[in-house]
């Protein structure tokens, strides 16, 4: 069964600073960066919130200029695999205020990597949500 730091290491949470950037048009994701280069010593979910709040540092505060820069990063196939999950948590963070554009990107996502615990805060919002 592979370790935290191999499902989510320093170097998949450091491209994705560099794919959010890039998508975005910014310098280089501060808080992604800072967060890539202190993950030792925390387990799969401490890692997963620790890189979901630097998503969510980074990116913008409204939902459709965040929502902008993911689908922009969905563009590059790179954006795929474990760097995915946290992205997914932030959105079921910052997509509750846009409910229906929040499960259309975490649907649009999940063939990249699950969603389904991003899923379950839409679902405690609105159980009978499609």
């Amino acid at each position: 069964m592979p370790t935290a730091d191999e499902l989510l290491s320093a170097d998949t949470v450091s491209n994705l600073a560099g794919l959010l950037a890039r998508a975005a048009r910014t310098p280089r994701s501060r808080a992604l960066t800072a967060r890539a280069a202190s993950l030792d010593g925390l387990g799969f979910s401490a890692r997963v919130a620790a890189v979901r709040d630097a998503v969510l540092a980074d990116l913008p505060e409204d939902w459709p200029a965040f929502e902008a820069v993911l689908r922009t990063a969905m563009e590059d196939p790179a954006f795929a695999g474990w760097m995915t999950f946290p992205v997914n948590e932030a959105i079921a963070v910052r997509g509750l205020t846009a409910f229906e554009p929040g499960l259309a990107l975490l649907r649009d996502l999940t063939p990249r990597l699950t969603a389904e615990s991003a899923v379950r805060p839409f679902l405690r919002a609105d159980p009978t949500a499609p």
